[in-house]
């Protein structure tokens, strides 16, 4: 059988990692996203923010130090992390009942001239009551 090859590009990397976050499966899409510079692909904020939903959606609590890792990792790579990427680092956070990390993060987010939601508010919210 014939295998055809298709180049690896930044919107189909962004579109399997998101895809794997959406099945729950973040192993792959941490897999992938790690993968990526062996094809030369260096990640947009895009692609940082998929990997952070992949981490938010996995409901495991003990993702937010990677998620707090990967923000970092995006000011490293010269990016500015947007509202989409607070608020998924603050989720992750929220899940692990990190409230302190998760109200400084909002007030990161603010600091740097995003208007912050009620979602990302809320989020703050239930790790600082949940705990």
């Amino acid at each position: 059988m014939c295998r055809s090859q298709v180049a690896l590009d930044r919107v189909a990397l962004n579109a399997a990692i998101s895809a794997c976050a959406t099945a729950k499966q973040w192993q792959v899409a941490v897999q992938l996203f790690e993968n990526a510079n062996q094809h030369d692909l260096e990640p947009d904020l895009s692609t940082y923010n998929v990997i952070l939903n992949a981490y938010s959606g996995s409901g495991d609590s003990q993702h937010w130090e990677a998620a707090m890792d990967t923000l970092r990792e995006i000011k490293e790579a010269s990016l500015v992390p947007d509202l989409v990427s607070y608020s998924s680092v603050v989720r992750t956070c929220a899940q692990g009942l990190i409230w302190q990390a998760a109200l400084s993060l909002r007030g990161m987010a603010m600091y740097s001239g995003l208007q912050t939601d009620v979602i990302m508010y809320s989020s703050c919210m239930s790790s600082w009551i949940a705990e």
